[in-house]
């Protein structure tokens, strides 16, 4: 019973009253961990906590993962067993219900060093072609990161070229944790750019969008997935697809009509989105010899990073497109609305010295670095030419935290 009525007479009062009064219940939310903060329809809340709600139905939305104290933690389960991170309430009692997280890897990546499009390949699944024209092979005079890339060669005329990446039972990917799609593709010329990408899970039901890359050229693509974002992707095979399970990666590069020709795909892993987190800034400011003076001029890059060298342990980035030209007098160049990542900084100035940033980390608060370079000499000059026979900048850096 949710309502009392009530009725009220008494002498003091030349009428009767009648009140109803909607009876509510306590909803408990716990998690495992504490902190967690999460949402009961429009209301943002954090964990432990119990309120008072009217009877009815609530829907309750936990993140499907959350950074706490430097460690990401992946939602798990509910205490009734469900695996989804959403619930819906029908609160007819008080009610106390319980979200367990796990901790995950702390690269937050599948893979978490490129192993994908390198020799080592082999642990995690199979590469073939998707045609009965294809070839798929490593590639390591073309490529984008670490030592190698994975060519598709088109040898006979076909409509497209379709490399395919099948992963082993058990390599599944849980798209509802890891739900950034991040692959680096370059296609030759005798390709139209509209690249097809297809994702099969377990069962062989499929999902699929198409994207368009110019070609003769390096492009990192960043697709969501998930089952939040389902929407986004068509549905091939089956109304329905399973994001814990994506099982095979198919890439397909059209012709436009007809066509041979090669396509390389590289740097390819799945990573975390933070939940609430927000767009991030990187601000660069660039120093010369005097510290107090800004150098104009500068030109910064910044790059993504996509994995760490096993062989060298040196990180390795996929450099961006974009680039900032320092012309204020403030010296400073500013990066805006970055994905939550790790990335690197290169910066470059006429008669200094070009200077690198590694390991920005990008993940959860907004970031600011000066950069002093360094200013070249006549030996810098000189001394490669007379030993070499070539020239040859070497590469020093002081980085501090503004």
């Amino acid at each position: 019973m949710d309502e009392v009525a009530i009725n009220v007479n008494s002498p003091r009062f030349s009428e009767t009253l009648d009140f109803t009064i909607k009876l509510g219940y306590g909803l408990t939310i716990n998690s495992i961990p504490e902190g967690i903060p999460f949402w009961i329809d429009d209301m943002s809340l954090t964990t432990p906590i119990e309120i008072g709600l009217l009877a009815g139905s609530y829907t309750i939305r936990m993140p499907s993962n959350i950074k706490i104290d430097q460690t990401i933690y992946y939602f798990q389960k509910w205490e009734n067993g469900s695996t989804s991170s959403t619930r819906v309430i029908n609160l007819q009692r008080d009610t106390v219900i319980t979200a367990s997280y796990s901790p995950g890897a702390e690269t937050g990546r599948i893979p978490p060093n490129d192993e994908w499009t390198e020799p080592d390949y082999t642990a995690s699944g199979d590469w073939f072609s998707g045609t009965g024209s294809g070839v798929v092979e490593l590639d390591s005079q073309t490529k984008a990161v670490r030592e190698h890339a994975i060519r598709h060669t088109t040898k006979s005329s076909d409509y497209y070229g379709a490399a395919v990446f099948r992963l082993h039972d058990g390599k599944e990917v849980n798209c509802d944790l890891y739900s950034r799609f991040v692959f680096v593709m370059a296609l030759e010329e005798s390709f139209s750019g509209i690249v097809t990408i297809v994702l099969e899970d377990a069962v062989g039901n499929s999902v699929g969008r198409d994207e368009v890359i110019s070609v003769l050229e390096w492009r990192l693509l960043t697709l969501l997935v998930g089952s939040i974002n389902d929407a986004l992707w068509e549905h091939i095979i089956g109304t329905t697809f399973d994001w814990t399970k994506v099982k095979s990666i198919t890439w397909y590069c059209h012709f436009p009509n007809v066509g041979t020709g090669k396509f390389w795909v590289d740097g390819i892993y799945f990573t975390y989105k933070i939940e609430g987190a927000r767009a991030l800034d990187i601000t660069v400011v660039v120093k010369g010899t005097d510290p107090a003076v800004p150098v104009e001029g500068a030109t910064v890059v910044y790059g993504h990073l996509v994995g760490i060298d096993p062989t060298t342990n040196k990180e390795t980035y996929f450099w961006m497109d974009g680039e900032k030209k320092i012309t204020g007098a403030d010296g400073k160049a500013v990066f805006s609305g970055l994905e939550p990542d790790w990335y690197g900084l290169k910066v470059s100035a006429k008669d200094f010295k070009e200077a690198m940033v590694p390991d920005l980390d990008l993940r959860s608060v907004d970031q600011q670095i000066m950069v002093e370079l360094e200013p070249t000499s006549i030996w810098d000059v000189l001394l490669p030419i007379l030993v070499l026979g070539g020239i040859t900048f070497g590469i020093v850096i002081i980085v501090e935290k503004l």
